[in-house]
């Protein structure tokens, strides 16, 4: 790799290197990829967030609109950003059109503020899905300020040096070079905070879940497929959004032609991040209706008639009828008091998770 001569900025960081007929062509065929690569995930996108909307909407009738609305911010905030990069692909591409060289440079010299708008657009896609996801800790906990303290604390520092840092280096000159590569830092350190509030929300999440699933000795595949779901969608976001800090990272400390390339490649981790949020939202909508809960009621210390059993489904939310004598009066309190307690955690899980 040659050293080069152009200074470029790009997210803030500065790029000084001699280049060859093959940087340029290698710079130019990932940027291409990398748009084309992004609009076939918008694509599917788009496809998603109509799916979901659909399911969540005729198959989760409720009062409570911040998952649509929320979704629908999410869904919105990437479409900016790609819409954003589209215009700046078209900038590099046809308003530069001259020669290949003209092309590279307009690549590694993204406009300023065109760039801090997508660096702004991804802090709120980023900011809304740890929000979702901690608004849905928030209720599974049952309403616990003390549990969520934490992700609550972690999300505002994210969202304040996200945007602390993309909007400095808007408005910091070119000469101010260190402070720009600070402020990039801080930005980044912002992005990976999100990827911690993912994981320990996440982590809240499924463990709220699997204790009182122990607690009350169910065996329901509706809620240990919430957990895998809520797993799989942290997972994906976390990785998504540790490739997206990494890449920030990386291009301020190491600068050259391949770190570019890569930090070109890693523009789809913000959509592919908010993809995942959203797919999590249709995947637990459409197993309210798909997926059977049979949950034995063991009501010790209460005597029945000829082995009588109670059991609750969540196609007709009912307890079977059985035979008791008057002394079991308080059994059928428990019994009801239990089964209310299952409902009630079913309706729950059905609505905020």
């Amino acid at each position: 790799m040659s050293n080069w001569n152009a200074t470029a900025f790009h997210h803030g960081t500065i790029l000084q290197a001699g280049y060859v007929v093959d940087d340029e062509n290698s710079v130019i065929a990932a940027n291409l990829n990398s748009s084309m690569f992004t609009a076939l995930l918008m694509g599917i996108y788009t496809a998603v967030f109509g799916g979901t909307m659909y399911a969540y909407l005729t198959r989760q009738p409720s009062k409570h609109t911040l998952v649509p609305i929320t979704v629908s911010l999410l869904y919105l905030s990437n479409l900016a950003v790609f819409s954003i990069q589209w215009y700046i692909t078209k900038l590099q591409f046809i308003d530069n059109d001259q020669s290949r060289t003209t092309i590279f440079l307009a690549t590694i010299e993204s406009n300023q503020r065109l760039t801090a708008g997508v660096d702004i657009g991804n802090t709120i896609s980023l900011v809304l899905s740890d929000a979702l996801l901690i608004w849905r800790c928030f209720n599974v906990w049952s309403r616990s300020i003390r549990v969520v303290s934490i992700p609550v604390i972690l999300v505002i520092t994210e969202a304040v040096s996200m945007f602390t840092g993309t909007i400095a280096i808007a408005i910091l000159p070119p000469s101010a070079v260190s402070l720009r590569v600070q402020m990039g830092n801080i930005a980044s350190a912002g992005v990976l905070m999100s990827a911690c509030t993912t994981i320990i929300t996440t982590a809240l999440i499924t463990s709220r879940i699997h204790s009182f699933l122990k607690h009350q000795d169910i065996s329901s595949r509706k809620f240990w497929h919430i957990i895998d779901i809520v797993v799989q969608s942290g997972a994906v976001y976390s990785l998504s959004v540790v490739f997206y800090g990494a890449a920030n990272i990386v291009q301020s400390k190491i600068l050259n032609v391949r770190t570019f390339i890569f930090v070109l490649w890693i523009n789809f981790a913000v959509p592919l991040a908010g993809m995942s949020t959203t797919l999590m939202v249709a995947r637990v909508a459409t197993l309210s209706d798909d997926t059977n809960i049979s949950t034995p009621l063991h009501l010790t210390g209460i005597q029945f008639k000829a082995h009588s059993t109670a059991y609750i489904t969540s196609k007709d939310m009912s307890v079977p009828l059985y035979t008791c004598s008057d002394s079991d009066a308080a059994g059928d309190t428990e019994a009801e008091m239990k089964k209310t307690q299952v409902l009630t955690w079913n309706k729950k899980i059905s609505e905020y998770v």
